[in-house]
């Protein structure tokens, strides 16, 4: 699963224990509409946000070195 899947996941979760995308986007300083378009797949995150929103909902990911090839 990657980072876009679990914080989807996370979010789905917590709207529906009753929390709001409302209160997720003031506590994570993350806005709402940019929620809504991210859970509805009309946009990406920029890292800061997804940044935010990982911490505050606990998620958390591990990135791999990607080897680069040698230019000519």
């Amino acid at each position: 699963m990657g980072i876009e899947e679990a914080l989807r996941a996370a979010i789905a979760d917590r709207i529906a224990n009753g929390e709001t995308m409302h209160a997720i986007g003031v506590a994570s300083g993350a806005g709402h509409a940019v929620l809504s378009r991210f859970i509805n797949e009309q946009r990406t995150l920029t890292l800061p946000t997804a940044d935010k929103l990982a911490a505050y909902l606990g998620v958390t990911a591990t990135f791999k070195p990607v080897k680069r090839r040698k230019r000519k």
